[in-house]
């Protein structure tokens, strides 16, 4: 069964989508709505099959740059999850990279147990652990 899927850069007027994707992820759900999510572009890119199915935030910074929030419909199955999930993870790189960014780094939650071993089998390693913090600004 075919799976096409469409890399983009999220619009602005799509940022509700983002959030409630994020949200559904698990993602601080209690700190998402107090956030203006109208400002996302060009900060987060979005997979596509008739509709958006996937994010993830491409944080360019020299010389480390960050992959995180990486989202995916709860709907889909696993291959269509990991098919997301790696052309997600290739934009993103490519994108960091065409930046001339040295080295990405990202947070994979504790419960994503296929999503580490898929991304240290690609050459990632795990440099440290603690916790992710949210500080309005």
């Amino acid at each position: 069964m075919s799976f096409p899927i469409e890399i983009r850069i999220a619009k602005n007027s799509e940022g509700g989508v983002v959030r409630e994707l994020v949200r559904e992820s698990g993602f601080a759900p209690e700190s998402l709505a107090m956030l203006d999510w109208t400002d996302i572009e060009p900060y987060w890119i979005v997979a596509e099959n008739g509709k958006i199915c996937g994010c993830l935030q491409v944080t360019v910074s020299k010389p480390i740059g960050r992959l995180e929030y990486l989202a995916t419909d709860d709907a889909l199955n696993f291959q269509q999850k990991a098919r997301v999930v790696k052309k997600l993870l290739e934009t993103g790189c490519n994108m960091i990279g065409q930046a001339g960014v040295h080295m990405l780094s990202g947070t994979v939650p504790f419960k994503y147990k296929g999503y580490k071993r898929m991304l240290k089998r690609r050459g990632a390693v795990i440099t440290n652990q603690g916790n992710v913090f949210l500080k309005r600004v």
